[in-house]
């Protein structure tokens, strides 16, 4: 079975309102570690995930994940534009998986699962 790409939708409007100091909800740290690193550790834990793009604040999460992330794309003004944006990279697959960036408990076994079953059926 061949993986696909995904998009992690880590972008904020709501800047400072959870934690003074945490601009995007995405980076509220726990245990020391931004939320949106877990998400992004569980896709690379998964044997299905290829690529990985997130769509936020660009230099902020540079500065979090570093070479974690294989495309960074600018936050756009709502999670439908952010989303396109995050499609970019992958605007000719035929399957790209979208997750939030606010699931810190998700595994690679969850998401490999996921995309087994979507795959076997194939859903959408």
């Amino acid at each position: 079975m061949t993986g696909i790409n995904a998009i992690v939708l880590a972008g904020d409007s709501k800047k400072g309102f959870i934690q003074e100091g945490v601009d995007n909800k995405s980076l509220l740290p726990i245990n020391g570690k931004p939320m949106v690193e877990y998400v992004i550790d569980a896709l690379r834990e998964s044997s299905l995930i290829n690529k990985i793009s997130v769509s936020g604040s660009s230099d902020i999460l540079k500065k979090h994940l570093g070479n974690k992330v294989d495309y960074y794309m600018e936050d756009r003004s709502t999670m439908f534009d952010n989303i396109k944006a995050g499609m970019e990279p992958f605007a000719n697959d035929e399957a790209v998986l979208i997750v939030t960036s606010d699931i810190p408990m998700i595994t690679g076994k969850m998401i490999t699962d996921l995309v087994e079953r979507c795959i076997e059926q194939g859903g959408d």
